[in-house]
């Protein structure tokens, strides 16, 4: 898989900065983010978002397991890229093991509506 690494400038939340690591492998893409996502980390994470879904991929995995923080804004970032994915024909996965993600996810319905793996190798298979 081709890597492309970009950190978020701005500070997010107690100073931790957003950080996403992209891979692309023909038609799949995996984007790792790391820190928090919240109202001001919003766009970054948007941004790599609309990246995963660009119109090569078939299947784009959402690996969330280095988040530390996950407020509404990513909520509403994650409701709106999977909109996009189904709008494209996108498969999107997302990948968690951590109750910061996953209780949100779960107190929205989110859950219920998205294709959550807790490791990276079930997300690809």
């Amino acid at each position: 898989m081709q890597q492309e690494s970009s950190t978020h400038g701005g500070a997010t939340r107690h100073g931790e900065l957003l950080r996403f690591e992209i891979e692309v492998d023909g038609s799949v893409a995996v984007l790792r983010v790391f820190g928090e996502i919240d109202l001001s980390s919003r766009s970054a994470f948007t941004r790599q978002l609309d990246a995963l879904l660009r119109d090569s991929v078939r299947t784009a995995v959402l690996d969330l397991r280095g988040i530390t923080f996950f407020g509404s804004a990513g909520l509403a970032a994650l409701v709106d890229a999977h909109g996009t994915a189904t709008d494209r024909g996108v498969t999107l996965r997302v990948v968690s093991d951590s109750r910061t993600v996953l209780v949100p996810l779960d107190i929205t319905g989110l859950a219920g509506e998205l294709d959550i793996h807790p490791d990276l190798e079930s997300a690809l298979a």
